[in-house]
């Protein structure tokens, strides 16, 4: 702003000298748009649904010309597919000419590194520690893609809906709680990771081990959740269902609060979708709450 009033007031000066004017005024308009907008990439090759979402979410979704073959999103299921997430096609990505490749930190660095040395540039985020870094790299991609103030509102935004929704759970009994990630072996979600934000702010309490999820069935028992929350991640969620429905000792079993969500909802989670799956998980612990109001 202050670069264009200092502009037009050097034009007003000038009045005598209309066709440095008109020099001035075009550059403005015309000519200095276009150099910023050649800083930003115009060919994005996503390595992750997560990643690939989120471009749509900022509205660059034009611009995404490869992705993932895991990307279930109908309106990426037409972009060229360039591997998954762990094991990359090198030749694909390189066909597809991309000035910026996206990646998460679950690809391998030796996977990485062979695209830096064909000479693409790669930036790689990392969403998951808790639900700041969450939403620090959703800002650090919408600025990297030319989207900075529409990654600002929907941070704004998502922060001001979380407070909100935190704020009922305030001075609530908090439920003991295990979110299982996987069977073999057992895997729950830790207290260290974004999920236990999930889950303090729903309200609940994380009996999950303190830094990693390894954990046997026995000392879950042990531990005794009175809500178990299992992820979908391929494994037959319906029949980890029924099995801990079968321990009778088992508070959550007992009280038969044990609940499958969807893998992505919880594991991916772009501010929306937290936004969204905090009011499951708000729901699932304290259904007694109106979120609306």
């Amino acid at each position: 702003v202050s670069f264009s009033i200092h502009c037009f007031s050097q034009i007003w000066i000038l009045g005598h000298r209309p066709k440095l004017a008109a020099g001035i005024f075009i550059f403005i308009f015309l000519v200095a748009p276009s150099l910023r907008a050649q800083d930003y990439p115009l060919r994005i090759v996503s390595l992750s649904p997560f990643l690939t979402e989120s471009l749509f979410l900022l509205g660059v979704q034009d611009k995404v010309v490869g992705t993932t073959l895991y990307d279930r999103s109908p309106r990426a299921e037409n972009r060229p597919k360039v591997g998954t997430i762990m094991e990359i096609d090198e030749e694909k990505i390189f066909s597809l000419s991309p000035d910026l490749i996206l990646a998460t930190d679950l690809t391998p660095p030796q996977e990485l590194h062979r695209l830096k040395a064909l000479g693409l540039k790669v930036e790689v985020f990392s969403f998951w520690e808790n639900l700041e870094k969450l939403l620090e790299e959703f800002l650090r991609l919408g600025k990297t893609v030319g989207r900075q103030k529409v990654a600002e509102r929907m941070v704004k935004e998502t922060r001001t809906e979380i407070k909100r929704l935190s704020r009922k759970t305030w001075g609530l009994k908090r439920p003991r709680v295990i979110v299982e990630l996987g069977v073999s072996p057992l895997w729950v979600a830790p207290r260290r990771s974004f999920i236990n934000d999930y889950l303090e702010l729903a309200g609940g309490k994380n009996v999950g081990p303190e830094t990693k999820g390894l954990i046997s069935r026995e000392e879950i028992l042990r531990r005794d959740p009175e809500v178990i929350i299992i992820a979908d991640m391929g494994f037959s969620a319906k029949e980890e269902k029924r099995k801990w429905l079968s321990y009778r000792g088992l508070s959550a079993a007992r009280t038969k609060r044990i609940y499958i969500l969807n893998a992505d909802d919880l594991c991916s989670p772009t501010p929306p979708r937290f936004l969204k799956t905090l009011k499951v998980l708000i729901k699932i612990l304290h259904p007694e709450l109106n979120l609306s109001s």
